[in-house]
C-alpha cells in the first residue's frame, strides 16, 4: 500500500506517531519514534530513476 502513494502514507505515519506521543506518552516512546522515522522516510523518498 505504501508503494502506491508514499507521500500520503508518510504524512499519516507522522500524524499517528505524534498523536500517540500526546495520548499514550511513556509507553509510546519506542513505537512513536519508529513511526516518526518511517513517516519521514516515506515523505522524503525520491521516485526511482528510470533510464528508458
Amino acid at each position: 500500500m505504501i508503494k502506491s502513494n508514499p507521500k500520503a502514507w508518510g504524512i499519516g505515519l507522522i500524524i499517528v506517531g505524534g498523536v500517540g506521543f500526546i495520548l499514550i506518552q511513556l509507553l509510546w516512546i519506542v513505537p512513536g519514534a519508529l513511526l516518526l522515522i518511517s513517516g519521514i522516510m516515506c515523505v522524503s523518498r525520491k521516485p526511482p530513476y528510470e533510464d528508458f
